[in-house]
């Protein structure tokens, strides 16, 4: 939506189509019962203040950019905001599966190792 404000299109437009786009219905039945609420002259924060799923910091921001009058570039920080989170979660994440996924590699080429090692070692011990 941030993108789309600072580029000229309206508050109530944009937001209808960041609803659009968010592929999630219940995000998208939010944003368009609060601006339902925006269209009869509720600021936009206090129209998504009842959404629980909105977290506070978006609507804090949203507040900021509406006193401002610059809600467009503060959604762009918003989203800068979480797309910085988005990457330490997904790089956390990664740093705590990689050393288990070496062991499961690991353990799956032993047992393959076994697998063709072990009739070797029973043919050369006469064992059949």
């Amino acid at each position: 939506a941030g993108t789309l404000l600072e580029s000229g299109v309206n508050l109530i437009d944009a937001f209808a189509s960041a609803g659009d786009v968010s592929g999630n219905r219940y995000i998208s039945h939010i944003m368009q019962r609060a601006l339902a609420d925006v269209r009869h002259g509720k600021p936009l924060a206090v129209a998504l203040a009842d959404a629980p799923v909105i977290p506070s910091l978006l609507r804090e921001m949203i507040a900021l950019g509406e006193e401002s009058g610059q809600v467009g570039p503060m959604m762009k920080r918003v989203a800068e905001v979480y797309d910085r989170q988005t990457r330490e979660t997904v790089s956390g994440i990664t740093s705590i599966i990689e050393p288990f996924m070496v062991l499961f590699m690991g353990g799956v080429v032993g047992m393959v190792v076994i697998a063709l090692l072990l009739p070797i070692f029973e043919m050369s011990t006469g064992g059949v």
